[in-house]
């Protein structure tokens, strides 16, 4: 994990020196288009870093869901976007169409309300009411490729499509409507309190 951090800090430094020797105003505002939860989580680091760097970096951050993040950079919207990638899953960031750089990697993690860590921990479910994002989302095609197939294995799935962001889906595990697989960095920005457990 400190290899990847180092890299990533490394790779911003290379963005700040870009922004540095860019023909760019001295306070010409940077707009940054990313996902919600990227909103909260990764880009204030990466924007604390740049400023600290050159402080006269203005940004604008811009958060909708991810497609549409990567629609307002190719649409020249936005200078620059922040969204989660995975390997092997085709998106519009061809490396001939968008310069891109890998900052590091985000954990999905299986979540629920502490009200039922008790029946996770006996892994005896039958039935599993799973809180799922909507079917063309990036983080349901992930779950698809990465983690339902061997969920569905073990247990019947009972899905429950929430449409929104992946805070609104926090929210409704954090309910109680059932598990969810969720960004481990949203869940620690929210702190101790959240009500969500860890399975």
């Amino acid at each position: 994990q400190k290899e990847s951090i180092f890299r990533a800090l490394g790779q911003v430094n290379e963005v700040v020196r870009d922004l540095q020797h860019s023909d760019r105003l001295a306070h010409e505002m940077v707009r940054i288009g990313t996902t919600h939860s990227f909103s909260l989580t990764k880009v204030p680091d990466l924007t604390a870093k740049a400023r600290d760097a050159v402080p006269q970096i203005v940004t604008r951050v811009i958060p909708r869901e991810r497609d549409d993040a990567i629609g307002m950079l190719l649409s020249r919207s936005v200078d620059i976007a922040i969204v989660p990638r995975l390997a092997r899953l085709q998106d519009s960031l061809a490396p001939d169409v968008v310069e891109t750089i890998d900052i590091g990697t985000e954990v999905l993690a299986p979540y629920g309300a502490k009200s039922i860590e008790g029946e996770a921990a006996s892994g005896k479910f039958e039935h599993i009411n799973v809180v799922l994002s909507p079917n063309n989302s990036f983080l349901r095609s992930v779950l698809e490729q990465r983690v339902l197939p061997e969920t569905r294995r073990k247990a019947q799935l009972v899905p429950i499509d929430v449409t929104g962001s992946t805070i609104g889906l926090m929210g409704y595990v954090a309910k109680g409507f059932g598990l969810g697989w969720l960004p481990e960095s949203l869940v620690d920005w929210c702190g101790a309190n959240h009500g969500l457990q860890n399975l």
